[in-house]
């Protein structure tokens, strides 16, 4: 308290008391020691890849970026909007089927002109399948969605799937692609999934979410849920840069850890020294390609 005089006199003035301090909130955990949410947990997503000049690809690294792919729109039936791009292997025979490759693009690839998917990060993605060297041997379509920032910065916005009326862009693509069957020759035992960055964590969680719907992923800089992920029986290849700034290469070691420790047999390259624009040095992967077309859903 203070004594102010006052004349003959004294009053007392008491000091004013400062509100108590708001409680620090608790640590978030990573996610590799987070336990099972019993409510969807929110997705940790990475920052934009910083994509860095390159020399012109060949033709038989990399296709034209816009040949072949035919610009189109899914209207889902609660009137969600997903763009995207596809290309149909050339001189198909409709009684035949082929496999998909989907193709998911990193933070770049974000638009609504239905176009930037295919040239995000020098294009190293769509493109790559569409090759008229990789096509003659492996015919395929291939599936370039686009994440428009409109309605969502990312594929996903939670590691689990999403409650209703909360449809992400990956769960417009997971409903897109029965309509896609119905209308083109499409072997549903051989849906593949790949995508870098952003991608990446899709990839990841897209296999996490929809166990039985992929036949193999190709997931490049990502990472996901380790304690989701080990239910998937998809087969993998996943790439990281050990030097990695932008997706600490960490998020790919804990996914193929958690699937090794539940008895699966991943594949993983890790390139020493490596950056996060590692896409380029994955898809020219000599044995990627056989090793991709040659797994069926079972």
């Amino acid at each position: 308290m203070l004594a102010v005089g006052c004349g003959g006199g004294a009053r007392v003035r008491r000091a004013p008391i400062p509100p108590p301090a708001a409680p620090a909130p608790a640590p978030i955990p990573p996610v590799s020691d987070a336990p099972r949410p019993s409510a969807p947990e929110p997705a940790k997503l990475p920052a934009p890849e910083l994509p860095r000049p390159t020399a012109p690809r060949a033709p038989e690294i990399l296709g034209d970026l816009h040949e072949g792919f035919e610009a189109r729109t899914y209207i889902s039936t609660g009137g969600e909007r997903l763009q995207y791009r596809l290309f149909r292997p050339p001189n198909y025979d409709p009684g035949k089927t082929y496999p998909v490759v989907v193709f998911l693009h990193g933070a770049s690839g974000r638009g609504s002109d239905n176009l930037s998917q295919l040239t995000g990060s020098r294009s190293v993605g769509a493109g790559y399948w569409t090759a008229p060297a990789r096509q003659a041997r492996n015919p395929a379509f291939v599936l370039a969605p686009q994440v428009d920032p409109q309605f969502s910065d990312n594929w996903v916005r939670q590691w689990r799937l999403p409650a209703a009326g909360d449809t992400e862009p990956l769960e417009l693509l997971v409903e897109l692609m029965p309509q896609l069957a119905r209308e083109f020759p499409i072997d549903n035992q051989r849906l593949y999934l790949t995508g870098y960055s952003m991608g990446g964590f899709a990839s990841w969680i897209g296999i996490s979410r929809h166990q039985d719907l992929f036949a193999a992923a190709i997931p490049i800089c990502g990472g996901g849920d380790p304690t989701h992920v080990a239910e998937s029986k998809t087969p993998v290849w996943a790439f990281h840069g050990s030097a990695d700034r932008v997706v600490p290469v960490s998020r790919s070691r804990e996914m193929v850890k958690a699937l090794e420790a539940a008895g699966r047999s991943p594949r993983y390259t890790e390139y020493k020294g490596a950056g996060h624009s590692v896409w380029e040095r994955a898809y020219e992967e000599p044995e990627l390609e056989t090793w991709l077309f040659s797994k069926r859903r079972e």
